[in-house]
């Protein structure tokens, strides 16, 4: 999640990181992101399988555990790939990142002035998936309208502690 969230923050505001931001930058935490799919959508499954425990009779539970161990073994499973990545490697890479993100120059303009565009661009293209929605079987566009708002957020979070209407748009 936190690789997925720092790539929509790089991604969302490039304009205002310039090269700390840089495509090859995104690109590489992109790819880092993805090694960790398999595993992570192996966790949303074991949560939501745990999640469905109360609604079971007994019988059905011991079937449950033995979905869940398989399901656990998957999610570690599913992380190798990205563990894979040597700790040398990674701190090199969040080095170089953490050294470009101190060297952003000063925009020149205020906070609200700098993000507002983005913010706009970012609500506009969320408000254009609603409305493409034609029911609730429409999985690909209820799927785009969820990662557009999970992007807005991410663009909101940053505000949270200095705006409370930030802080309330990331809490819905």
């Amino acid at each position: 999640v936190a690789l997925r969230r720092l790539h929509s923050f790089l991604r969302g505001y490039r304009p205002l990181l310039g090269r700390a931001a840089r495509r090859k930058t995104q690109q590489a935490v992109r790819e880092l992101a993805s090694a960790t799919n398999e595993g992570r959508d192996a966790e949303v499954q074991v949560a939501w399988l745990e999640a469905q425990r109360g609604e079971l009779a007994r019988p059905e539970k011991a079937g449950l555990n033995a979905i869940l161990r398989q399901r656990r073994l998957a999610a570690r499973e599913g992380y190798r790939p990205a563990r894979a990545i040597s700790g040398e490697a990674w701190e090199q890479f969040a080095s170089g990142l953490r050294g470009r993100l101190q060297q952003v120059p000063e925009a020149g303009m205020s906070l609200g002035e700098a993000l507002g565009p983005l913010l706009r661009k970012q609500a506009g293209d969320l408000m254009t998936r609603v409305t493409d929605i034609r029911g609730g079987d429409d999985v690909a566009d209820l799927h785009s309208v969820r990662i557009r708002a999970k992007r807005l957020r991410y663009l909101l979070e940053p505000l949270r502690k200095e705006c409370p209407e930030a802080r309330r748009a990331v809490k819905i």
